[in-house]
């Protein structure tokens, strides 16, 4: 892609010094990226993307000496390679692994309505009004009874 780029820049000049710079300096940004993100399958993306940004301080570049030139051009695919990093991980916040299976699926869909659902809490209510009126010794017989009794009947929605 950049030697597309390269290819359609108007100076003759300008495409000779940003070839000899790609030529040059390949190798290294290559290296420098890959020891930075270890992201075998983003480097070339990457490696690119170093030197689009070179391509845009091209007057700049070629003021500078070698050493300065190479210095810059390390700085410059750091930079890239960082960014690439924070985006990753920012991107990476927001990302649900669910491995093989799409894990929306086993989620329990509440098909009841509205009435089912008013019932079902005036019941629990009803239920804990009675555990509460209770003696001490069976409100927590009753609790831990009523509790595995629900466990066992539910138990299957939560371990498939």
């Amino acid at each position: 892609m950049v030697m597309m780029i390269i290819a359609t820049l108007a100076d003759d000049s300008d495409k000779v010094f940003m070839l000899n710079l790609y030529k040059d300096y390949y190798g290294l940004v290559r290296k420098i990226v890959y020891n930075i993100t270890h992201d075998a399958e983003n480097i070339e993306d990457l490696v690119n993307d170093t030197f689009l940004k070179l391509l845009a301080k091209i007057s700049l570049l070629r003021t500078f000496e070698s050493c300065k030139t190479a210095a810059y051009v390390v700085y410059t695919s750091r930079s890239v390679a960082i960014n690439f990093i924070k985006h990753r991980d920012v991107a990476n916040k927001h990302v649900y692994y669910g491995g093989e299976k799409d894990l929306r699926e086993a989620l329990v869909v509440l098909e009841e309505t509205i009435e089912e659902r008013i019932i079902h809490q005036d019941e629990i209510k009803e239920m804990g009004n009675i555990i509460l009126r209770l003696p001490r010794s069976r409100k927590s017989c009753c609790i831990s009874s009523t509790f595995w009794r629900w466990i066992m009947r539910n138990w299957r929605k939560f371990w498939e």
